[in-house]
């Protein structure tokens, strides 16, 4: 099993990385930032720590404004639309 703290930072770690690169949105960034302070309050329980963490980054990855690494756009010529009924598995319904 893995070790709580050393998982906790990572994750602090990993939160720092994006809130300093430049290249990623500024509103991620900033939720980056809030979620690493949250995970660094050490007055808080652990579990509660995480699971406010979780919910703000539930709240940014829910954000229409985020950027998804495999939107249509992103996508080659050969790929079928988002909402292609054949990628979807639904042949036969339409």
């Amino acid at each position: 099993m893995a070790n709580p703290e050393k998982t906790m930072e990572n994750c602090i770690l990993m939160l720092q990385h994006i809130q300093e690169d430049s290249t990623i949105p500024r509103n991620i960034r900033r939720v980056a930032d809030e979620t690493r302070t949250l995970l660094s309050n050490n007055t808080k329980a652990m579990g509660l720590r995480a699971a406010e963490a979780i919910s703000k980054i539930d709240e940014i990855s829910n954000d229409p404004n985020m950027p998804h690494p495999c939107s249509d756009t992103d996508l080659g010529a050969g790929f079928p639309a988002r909402n292609d009924p054949a990628r979807l598995g639904l042949n036969g319904f339409f």
